[in-house]
């Protein structure tokens, strides 16, 4: 009997392939995924749900309104359904997606900006006014109710404020401090001459400081001296 040879023992490491997912598998996982995507929109709907049941209970402040933002209209970009944008003074929201501009049937107006009074001062009767035009009459103001209202006041202007009556006189106030005493002035100038004209029976004085004062007319007064003394 020869020498005993030692043998390395036989490989017993098996190379499997893959084993490819059945069909069963693959309707499994889709199965478990759609339960998980409910499951996840069903708590969302029960927190919800509890949120607007704490509210009617008081337990919490019901949440802040929020309005979408709004935005310039731009003829460049596209607007989705219930953005919001400013548009010629005016505010609308969409109605669906759309690149239309504001006031198709596209957008509803939310806001528009109103008329006002155009303030036009006293009344004028040769000045042609125009709706809302605001006039003043004897301290009174009208508004007009359409264009070329007519004479004012009438049946085409609105009265919105009238004169009131005169208050009462009030309590008198108290005396102020008096004043600094001003300067001295010059003195006034006094009669130097007298200027006779004896065919007009006319005196007129001659002041001090060169001018001429008021005549003084004196026909009269000889005519009645004349008729006395006769």
């Amino acid at each position: 009997m020869g020498p005993l040879v030692a043998r390395p023992p036989p490989n017993r490491t098996r190379h499997l392939a893959p084993c490819p997912r059945s069909a069963a598998g693959n309707e499994r996982q889709k199965f478990h995924d759609r339960l998980e995507r409910k499951t996840a929109e069903f708590e969302v709907k029960l927190a919800k749900l509890s949120g607007a049941i704490d509210v009617l209970r008081g337990a919490q402040p019901p949440p802040p309104a929020k309005f979408p933002r709004a935005k310039t209209w731009s003829a460049d970009a596209i607007y989705y359904e219930g953005e919001v944008v400013v548009f010629a003074g005016g505010t609308y929201q969409a109605q669906c997606d759309t690149a239309r501009a504001p006031g198709s049937q596209d957008w509803i107006c939310l806001a528009v900006a109103g008329a006002g009074f155009t303030v036009r001062g006293t009344y004028d009767g040769a000045v042609e006014y125009r709706h809302l035009d605001v006039v003043v009459l004897n301290g009174s103001s009208f508004v007009a109710l359409k264009d070329n209202p007519g004479p004012c006041p009438g049946d085409d202007w609105q009265l919105l404020c009238s004169r009131g009556s005169r208050g009462h006189r009030g309590d008198s106030g108290s005396r102020g401090i008096m004043g600094l005493r001003g300067e001295r002035g010059e003195a006034a100038p006094m009669i130097r001459d007298w200027e006779i004209d004896r065919t007009r029976y006319v005196a007129t004085p001659i002041m001090s400081d060169g001018s001429r004062g008021s005549s003084l007319e004196l026909r009269a007064l000889f005519e009645q001296f004349f008729m006395e003394t006769k």
